[in-house]
């Protein structure tokens, strides 16, 4: 167990609105200590595409509306 990082990696194989496009999704998800005390969460989604690669790039697109929306309209929220 790396008590530093707290590293958490789990696939996500069935179950999903996407998965008829895709064959699994892996999450990798670490924690890092921050200088105030408390803790920041860096995640990693990967996804295997079964054939074309249009899957890929509607999950991409919905990153960038979210990214777009919360993250840069509201940045005080993520403090």
């Amino acid at each position: 167990i790396d008590q530093v990082n707290f590293p958490y990696k789990y696939s996500l194989i069935d179950g999903d609105g996407l998965m008829d496009k895709l064959e699994i999704i892996t999450y990798e998800i670490k924690f890092e200590p921050t200088p105030e005390g408390g803790s920041r969460n860096k995640t990693l989604s990967t996804y295997y595409i079964k054939g074309d690669i249009s899957a890929k790039e509607k999950a991409l697109g919905m990153y960038k509306v979210l990214e777009a929306h919360h993250l840069l309209q509201n940045p005080e929220a993520y403090a």
